[in-house]
C-alpha cells in the first residue's frame, strides 16, 4: 500500500517581521526541507508570489512592492500545498497607528506567555521588541521557545526588534537567522531608521559604549537633520540599554548620554529602552521622557532608590516592578503611552505632544 505523503509541520511561524510601508518579511521553519513560497495580495486577490530557489527548512520570504496602510492576505505553501492562510497590514505613510513596545522576554522564561493574550487584545499594528528576546542567543532552543509562545500573535502582527546583549553573546549567527538586521541597516550593523505615519523611528545598537566609533557620527548627523525638518510629528528612539538605569549602579548606555542635549534640540518625543526588568518612566533634563520597559517576561529586578549615573540624565516619575508592555497610540493631535500589566490593567499613562516646528 502506498503511504500518503504528509504535510510538513511548522517548527517556527509563520512569523511576520520587519514591517514597512511597502514590505513585509514572512519567516517560517518546517520539520523537513521543502520547496516553499508565499502567495499574497489585497482582499484575497493574488498580487505576487515569493518562492524559495531550492528546498530548505528555514524560509525567509520578503514581500516587496506593497501599498501603505493596506490589508493583505497571505498564504504559506510547501511543495505546492497550502499550510497556512493569514493576513497583515502594512504601515501607513501618514495617519494614526498603534505600537506595542516591550523588552526582555528572555525566552524560554514563561513570563512572556502571560503577556501575549493582553498584547492580542490591544490589537497593535506592529510590535517593537527592545532586545533580549531570548535568555541566550547561542541556544537554538531559546529561539524556538520564543516563537512557540508567540505563534498565534506573530502570524498576524509583525514585529521588529532591537538587538540586545543576551540575544548575541559572542556571535550573531542565530540572531541573524531568526531576526536579522533591520530594514536599511548598514552592512554588518544593527542600527537603522524608519518613517512611520509621519513620525521618525531611530533604532540603536547599544551592545557596547563605543557609540562614536560606529553609529555615533551617523546618529549626530541624523539628529541634526531632524532638527531642521518640519514635516515630522514625533521622533521616537528605541534602544536596549537606555540613557538611565535604576538597577543597582548600572551606568546605562554611557555613549548615549552626551547626545541627550542634541536629542532635545532635534525634538525627540521619547526614548524607549529595556535591559532592566521592571517599568519606569522618567523625564530627562532636556524635557523629553524616557521609558524603561524590560518586563517582557524575565525575572523581575528591584528598583534602586538612587543611581548617580541616572541622576545626570533626569529624574524618575513613575515606577512598578511587574511584567508589562507599552502601548503607543499616535494620531495627528498627539501621542499617548500606556503601560499595561499581565491582567490588562493600565499602570501608567502619559500624553506626548507633537514637535513644535
Amino acid at each position: 500500500m502506498r503511504e500518503e505523503k504528509r504535510d510538513p509541520i511548522f517548527i517556527i511561524g509563520p512569523a511576520l517581521q520587519h514591517p514597512g510601508t511597502d514590505r513585509m518579511t514572512v519567516l517560517w521553519q518546517t520539520d523537513a526541507e521543502v520547496s516553499g513560497e508565499v502567495v499574497y495580495g489585497p482582499l484575497g486577490a493574488e498580487e505576487g508570489r515569493v518562492k524559495d530557489p531550492r528546498p530548505i527548512s528555514l524560509h525567509r520570504n520578503i514581500l516587496t512592492g506593497l501599498k501603505p496602510a493596506t490589508a493583505y492576505d497571505y498564504s504559506v505553501l510547501a511543495e505546492g500545498r497550502t499550510l497556512f492562510r493569514g493576513s497583515f497590514r502594512t504601515q501607513p505613510k501618514r495617519g494614526p497607528y498603534r505600537v506595542v513596545i516591550l523588552g526582555d522576554s528572555h525566552a524560554p522564561a514563561e513570563g512572556f506567555r502571560g503577556l501575549v493574550p493582553r498584547i492580542k487584545e490591544a490589537k497593535p499594528d506592529f510590535i517593537v521588541i527592545l532586545g533580549d528576546i531570548v535568555a541566550s542567543g547561542l541556544h537554538e532552543s531559546n529561539w524556538l521557545a520564543f516563537f512557540e509562545m508567540g505563534r498565534d500573535l506573530f502570524d498576524r502582527v509583525p514585529f521588529t526588534a532591537i538587538i540586545g546583549n543576551h540575544d548575541v553573546k559572542r556571535e550573531t549567527v542565530l540572531y541573524d537567522r531568526y531576526v536579522g538586521r533591520l530594514n536599511g541597516a548598514p552592512e554588518g550593523y544593527y542600527y537603522s531608521t524608519a518613517e512611520v505615519g509621519g513620525d521618525y523611528f531611530l533604532f540603536l545598537d547599544s551592545r557596547n559604549d563605543l557609540l562614536f566609533f560606529h553609529q555615533g557620527f551617523w546618529l549626530i548627523r541624523t539628529l541634526r537633520e531632524l532638527a531642521r525638518r518640519t514635516d515630522i510629528r514625533h521622533v521616537f528612539v528605541f534602544t536596549h540599554l537606555g540613557p538611565a538605569s535604576y538597577k543597582g549602579l548600572r551606568r546605562g548606555f554611557i555613549g548615549l548620554k552626551p547626545l541627550l542635549p542634541l536629542m532635545g534640540g532635534a525634538g525627540v518625543s521619547a526614548v524607549f529602552s529595556g535591559h532592566d526588568h521592571h517599568y519606569l518612566r522618567g523625564k530627562t533634563h532636556w524635557g523629553f521622557p524616557f521609558f524603561i520597559s524590560g518586563g517582557g517576561g524575565a525575572k523581575l529586578y528591584p528598583i534602586s532608590w538612587f543611581n548617580p549615573y541616572a541622576w545626570v540624565v533626569g529624574k524618575r516619575e513613575v515606577q512598578a516592578v511587574t511584567h508589562q508592555f507599552l502601548i503607543l497610540d499616535v494620531a495627528e493631535e498627539g501621542a499617548t503611552v500606556r503601560a499595561v500589566d499581565t491582567k490588562g490593567t493600565t499602570i501608567d499613562e502619559v500624553r506626548l505632544s507633537p514637535r513644535i516646528r
